[in-house]
C-alpha cells in the first residue's frame, strides 16, 4: 500500500510520469508548485514513524 500511495503522489507532484501519457499533471498548493515534494515528504514521514515498507 505504501508503494502505491508513493507512486500516486509521485505522479500528482510531477516527480514520476505515466507511460504513454502526454499530459503532465501539476499540483499547486496555495498557487505554489509542489515540485516533487509530496512523494518525498510522504516517504520521509513513513521512515520517521517506523512504518515498514
Amino acid at each position: 500500500m505504501i508503494d502505491t500511495i508513493s507512486n500516486m503522489l509521485g505522479v500528482v507532484d510531477g516527480s514520476s510520469t505515466l507511460t504513454d501519457c502526454t499530459v503532465e499533471p501539476k499540483l499547486l498548493l496555495d498557487s505554489n508548485d509542489t515540485d516533487g515534494e509530496l512523494q518525498g515528504s510522504f516517504l520521509e514521514f513513513i521512515e520517521t514513524n517506523g512504518y515498514p515498507y
